[in-house]
């Protein structure tokens, strides 16, 4: 049966008086009889996976359309992160979130070369030149976008899931940081926008990241936060020492070879 409010299903046998979708009583429809909801914000998921929690709108696609379910789950990992990860399936076959970010993450990742070869057109142009190397190097990236994203994805998986490990928040194993990462690196699909898409889409990511790997693995922000920043700072610490250690040694080398001279 259905609920009469809401039009959503009620199972069978049910012993409770309210509807579990809505919560209206079963026996007291609005007046005019209620009309279906058109877009059910989470729905549990069935077989592998599933775990209690509810899905994405990218693994009902085949119900609710291709175009629909990409722009639903865009949308809900960007505007209500919160809710999108804790209804995320932490196990199951990786197919669904794969395919997702293989899609967005390729326009993100073509179009940011887009414009990055405009970018040196532009400055070539201004200059006098065309630096026709660099935009080769762009053009020629471009058919590697799939490839490229998907190491990113497992490499970046890596990296989170070590540090979230480290501080101790890998609660439910690599397989849902994965899925995380995954769902996160859809909204790199702003790198279509020119100019500041990148790095607007950059920490985007990082955001839904975070909240992804909190609910994710049940752990706290505070845990969370600090396995999708550590990997930053020890980047960012490896270049300055990179930096301080040229800053020392070069011109050390340039007094000793005049020296020499």
């Amino acid at each position: 049966m259905n609920c009469p409010n809401c039009g959503q299903p009620v199972p069978e046998g049910l012993a409770e008086s309210r509807c579990p979708a809505c919560g209206r009583p079963l026996s007291e429809p609005l007046p005019g009889g209620g009309a279906p909801v058109a877009e059910p914000v989470f729905e549990r998921v069935t077989g592998p996976g599933g775990g209690g929690r509810s899905g994405t709108p990218w693994d009902r696609r085949s119900d609710m359309g291709f175009i629909t379910a990409l722009w639903r789950t865009l949308r809900d990992s960007m505007v209500r992160p919160a809710d999108f990860f804790r209804s995320m399936a932490v196990g199951g076959p990786q197919c669904s979130p794969v395919s997702y970010a293989l899609i967005l993450g390729t326009i993100g990742f073509g179009a940011g070369l887009f414009w990055q070869g405009l970018i040196a057109l532009g400055m070539g142009m201004a200059g006098g030149e065309v630096n026709r190397q660099e935009m080769g190097i762009y053009l020629l990236l471009v058919p590697f976008a799939p490839l490229l994203v998907l190491m990113g994805l497992y490499v970046g998986t890596a990296i989170l899931h070590f540090f979230l490990w480290i501080v101790g928040g890998a609660r439910n194993g690599i397989g849902a940081t994965f899925r995380v990462v995954c769902w996160a690196n859809g909204i790199q699909i702003l790198n279509a926008i020119p100019f500041c898409g990148g790095l607007i889409g950059a920490v985007w990511v990082l955001v839904a990241e975070v909240i992804g790997i909190r609910e994710a693995h049940e752990t706290t922000t505070g845990r969370a936060l600090a396995a999708v920043l550590l990997p930053l700072a020890v980047c960012c610490g490896f270049v300055a020492i990179i930096g301080i250690l040229a800053a020392i040694l070069i011109p050390a080398y340039v007094s000793a070879a005049k020296g020499g001279l």
